[in-house]
């Protein structure tokens, strides 16, 4: 039986709202990977500013140490791109697991980066490819071009982490999941798209707040990409289940969470 879309949709928030409720340490990872990333990033650029010779006026004139400093600049997109997989895979493959059993654990998570790191790598380098091209198009389309990749490839990093598909594979996935369901993720996009927009005012508001301010907006940012992420995975994984069933009855329609990591040895 067919549900009003619009029901549907407020089903699947109000659930993602109620699995993040119970369910709070879906915004840890993404806490931690922020502080880690920010202070090693400030060490890098610290030894790299360190290398730098200033004449008296202040202006840079040469650089020491020529060969740490390329380092220090090599390594940050790298960090970069690490810390991204990591966070998407994290929150992602918990908010599966969350949809799946009710309940997830950072075990969720750190099987997920083990299975699926690969899979959101190499998604995220079509998309990288992909982006540019929409933004390439996008005088020419009047910013419609960069709209279309948004909406289109929503469902991409749940496809790679939840259904365990390869990176062309979860962008296609992705692609032929909006065709179907077009209105319905135009409205999901834009309801996180306002609830983005509201949080990020707030956040910066926070930051008048002396030293705690900038924590609780950091906090704040969280909660909003864990919500987020739970919401496209709860809807990602209802568009898979009629694709899923058309295939056969062994096809499954439920999130199978990957296996916790084996316990270590005791002592």
């Amino acid at each position: 039986m067919q549900t009003e879309p619009g029901r549907d949709i407020g089903n699947t928030f109000s659930r993602a709202w109620q699995l993040l409720t119970s369910n709070w340490i879906i915004i840890v990872p993404g806490i931690v990977i922020a502080i880690v990333f920010g202070i090693i990033t400030a060490l890098l650029l610290g030894a790299l500013t360190a290398h730098v010779i200033y004449d008296a006026n202040g202006m840079p004139t040469g650089a020491t140490n020529v060969g740490g400093s390329f380092w220090a600049l090599a390594l940050t997109p790298i960090l970069a791109i690490i810390a991204t997989i990591l966070s998407i895979t994290y929150t992602t493959g918990m908010a599966g697991a969350a949809w799946a059993r009710g309940t997830t654990t950072l075990a969720d998570g750190a099987a997920s980066f083990r299975e699926d790191a690969g899979h959101v790598l190499m998604a995220m380098i079509i998309m990288i490819v992909i982006g540019i091209i929409a933004a390439i198009l996008a005088p020419f389309t009047l910013g419609l071009s960069v709209l279309a990749f948004l909406l289109f490839f929503i469902y991409t990093m749940p496809a790679a982490v939840v259904g365990n598909r390869p990176g062309m594979e979860a962008v296609s996935e992705s692609f032929q999941m909006v065709m179907r369901a077009f209105g319905t993720t135009i409205v999901i996009v834009l309801l996180i798209f306002v609830i983005s927009i509201i949080a990020g005012i707030i956040g910066v508001a926070l930051h008048a707040i002396p030293y705690i301010g900038p924590i609780v907006g950091q906090v704040l940012q969280q909660i909003v990409v864990a919500f987020s992420t739970l919401v496209i995975v709860g809807e990602y994984l209802k568009l898979r289940a009629p694709a899923a069933s058309v295939a056969g009855p062994s096809s499954s329609t439920t999130y199978t969470p990957p296996p916790p990591p084996p316990p270590g040895p005791t002592v």
